[in-house]
């Protein structure tokens, strides 16, 4: 799954952490969005760590190039539709539907239930 990340803070939004396809939908709606600051608040640490990272290396891009991102961003968020979960004790494996075409994800989003809250789990190695 491709991300693209910006820090536009568009305001906290409410965050339903008690079931891991609301709290995938909502982190992927605010990466779609370049919302980062919403989409660090349904991570876990180590994703907050690459969101930084992403984050840091966006400032150093040109503006038109931002413009672009946002403007593939936008599309693919009108096609977010539906999250289908597949939970095993405190692990969720979570695919978004649909992208341009109407198809799935290939790679799942990995969720952890961390106390009571489900939470986003990247690793930097996972971008390599």
């Amino acid at each position: 799954m491709s991300f693209v990340f910006a820090n536009c803070n568009k305001g906290l939004q409410k965050v339903n952490y008690k079931k891991p396809e609301k709290v995938a939908l909502f982190f992927t709606k605010a990466i779609a969005s370049l919302d980062i600051a919403n989409a660090k608040r349904a991570a876990t640490e180590n994703t907050q760590e690459v969101l930084h990272l992403l984050e840091v290396l966006l400032e150093s891009m040109p503006e038109e190039e931002k413009k672009r991102l946002i403007s593939e961003a936008q599309i693919n968020m009108a096609t977010l539709r539906k999250v289908k979960c597949e939970t095993i004790d405190d692990v969720a494996k979570c695919r978004i539907c649909c992208d341009q075409e109407g198809l799935e994800e290939v790679e799942p989003l990995i969720l952890h239930k961390i106390g009571k809250q489900w939470l986003v789990e990247m690793k930097k190695a996972n971008l390599e």
